[in-house]
């Protein structure tokens, strides 16, 4: 098994865009057990 490097605890990266689409919140919330319907559709236009 490789050693973890501790050295590497805490570190941050700038911030970066990230496209999610709708369909991968769903299967967040419901992976997480979230049935809210804000997260799963519900509510959306």
């Amino acid at each position: 098994m490789a050693a973890i490097n501790t050295a590497l605890i805490g570190k941050e990266y700038p911030p970066y865009p990230v496209t999610v689409e709708r369909v991968e919140i769903k299967e967040f919330a419901r992976a997480i057990g979230d049935l809210n319907p804000f997260y799963l559709g519900s509510s959306w236009k």
